[in-house]
C-alpha cells in the first residue's frame, strides 16, 4: 500500500511538471509580443528599440527557454503570479479579490447538487423497493 501510494504520488509531480511545461509552452506559442501587448496597453507613446530591448530584458524576455521556465516557475512557487496587463496590479491581488464571491458560488452550486442528487437517490431507491416487493415498504 505504501509502495502505491509512493508511486501515485511520484506520477502526480510528473503530471505537473509536464502540465506547468504546456502552459509555459502554449503561452510561448501565442502570436504577438508580450512586451508591445504591455506597451499598447500602458501608453501611447512610442518606444524606440533599445527602450523595447531594456523592458524585455527587465522582463527576461531575452533569456533561453529553459531558463525563463525555471524562473516562471520559481516566480509561481513563492506566489508572483505577475502583474495583470489591463489593470497594473499583481494578478494574486486580484484573484483575493474575486475569491470570496467565486467561492460562494462554487459553495452554493455544490450544495444545490447534492440536495438534488441526494434526492433523487432516494427516489430510485423507493422505485427499486417499489418494484421488488410490488408495494413501497418505507411509506
Amino acid at each position: 500500500m505504501i509502495t502505491y501510494i509512493i508511486r501515485r504520488l511520484v506520477l502526480a509531480v510528473l503530471v505537473l511538471i509536464l502540465v506547468t511545461m504546456m502552459v509555459f509552452l502554449a503561452m510561448h506559442l501565442l502570436p504577438g509580443d508580450p512586451i508591445r501587448m504591455v506597451i499598447s496597453f500602458s501608453t501611447q507613446q512610442n518606444f524606440s528599440d533599445e527602450q523595447i530591448a531594456q523592458l524585455r530584458h527587465e522582463a527576461g524576455l531575452d533569456k533561453s527557454l529553459p531558463v525563463q521556465y525555471f524562473n516562471w516557475v520559481d516566480d509561481i512557487l513563492h506566489g508572483n503570479l505577475g502583474k495583470s496587463i489591463l489593470y497594473k496590479t499583481p494578478v494574486s491581488k486580484d484573484i483575493l479579490k474575486r475569491l470570496p464571491i467565486t467561492l460562494h458560488i462554487g459553495l452554493t452550486a455544490f450544495l444545490v447538487a447534492l440536495f438534488r442528487d441526494s434526492n433523487r437517490g432516494d427516489m430510485r431507491r423507493q422505485a427499486r423497493e417499489t418494484h421488488r416487493y410490488g408495494f413501497n415498504s418505507f411509506n
